[in-house]
């Protein structure tokens, strides 16, 4: 199935550009049998042309993503969590200044959201 998508991820500000994750999200990740590793980056406008999809975590992003985004723009914007079937299109929470307890509710909330959205992407485009 991998092989049918491009995934990434960006901030809608320069903060974190060129470093890697936070060490306490990757902790998760892997307690959760996942494994990632990339250096942060900033949304750019050929983002908008690139992927089908532009999907943010909280309304603050969601404006800033709108603000960005040019008129003739492809990528559809929307939040993460309108796949979310427990809280269709609340924010993703922030875990940055809590506990390993935050870190551990955005993973089930984003695998929740990412399966949903995976059905419906399968859905929409008749994949298999």
């Amino acid at each position: 199935m991998a092989s049918r998508f491009v995934v990434d991820s960006c901030g809608t500000a320069a903060y974190h550009v060129g470093e890697h994750p936070d060490g306490r999200s990757v902790a998760n990740a892997r307690k959760n049998g996942v494994e990632y590793d990339h250096l942060g980056r900033q949304l750019k406008e050929q983002d908008f042309y690139r992927f089908d999809y532009i999907l943010a975590m909280d309304e603050y992003n969601l404006a800033d993503i709108h603000r960005l985004q040019p008129a003739d723009a492809k990528a559809q914007v929307m939040m993460m969590r309108a796949f979310d079937p427990m809280d269709e299109n609340a924010n993703v929470p922030d875990p940055y200044y809590g506990g390993e307890d935050g870190f551990q509710l955005v993973f089930e909330i984003l695998e929740r959201s990412t399966e949903h959205l995976l059905a419906r992407l399968m859905k929409d485009h008749s994949l298999s």
